[in-house]
């Protein structure tokens, strides 16, 4: 079974980086004017969460988890919306930082004041995301981990202008930074998004 798991995980790996890595790499720092999350069809949504008190659609409430740091690991924390948690929703979020109750209690974040998320691609395995600066390793686990623990990506990419893409998968790559064994949300299929990198934004 293990054996088994783990094949698995070097597939989705492998089909994410074919799937998107030339189509990306040929479009990635064209001078994209930041537009924010571009999803054609519907966009992918996190589970309400029904296991926490008070949380679910019935009390008009859906939870979703960030990861943070707490003295030097990786720490999840977890916020509750009023609407169905999209990759908006969970991206803003992280990029946000702590609250104030949250730094109260020693969490922080290594993501740089004023980054922003220039666009995103998402073809059925390969989610990839251009962000207006350079992400270290430490910035791209706590993008990367919060990203798989509410949404179904197996794989997902990061890229500044037009440096190589970089694939992580949570759970293998940043097991060091205290992320998670696994992330079960990020096997589900079942909402898949289709988008282009670079579409521009709806009129006003």
């Amino acid at each position: 079974m293990r054996a088994s798991l783990h094949a698995g995980r070097a597939r989705r790996r492998g089909l994410a980086s074919a799937a998107g890595a030339a189509a990306l790499l040929a479009t990635a720092g064209c001078g994209i004017e930041s537009t924010g999350v571009q999803v054609v069809g519907a966009p992918p949504a996190a589970q309400a969460a029904g296991n926490l008190p008070g949380a679910g659609p019935s009390a008009g409430e859906y939870a979703y988890s960030l990861y943070f740091y707490r003295e030097g690991r990786l720490a999840s924390v977890t916020r509750l919306a009023s609407t169905p948690v999209d990759q908006q929703t969970v991206v803003d979020a992280v990029i946000g930082g702590p609250t104030k109750q949250e730094l109260a209690k020693g969490y922080s974040s290594a993501i740089p004041d004023g980054l922003k998320i220039v666009d995103l691609t998402a073809q059925g395995e390969a989610w990839a995301y251009q962000f207006s600066d350079e992400l270290g390793r430490q910035e791209r686990a706590q993008i990367v981990c919060s990203i798989q623990a509410n949404l179904p990506a197996p794989s997902v990419a990061t890229v500044y202008g037009n440096a190589k893409l970089t694939w992580n998968i949570c759970w293998e790559d940043f097991l060091d930074l205290g992320a998670p064994p696994y992330l079960p949300n990020a096997a589900d299929q079942s909402a898949s998004p289709t988008s282009t990198f670079g579409q521009a934004s709806p009129a006003q």
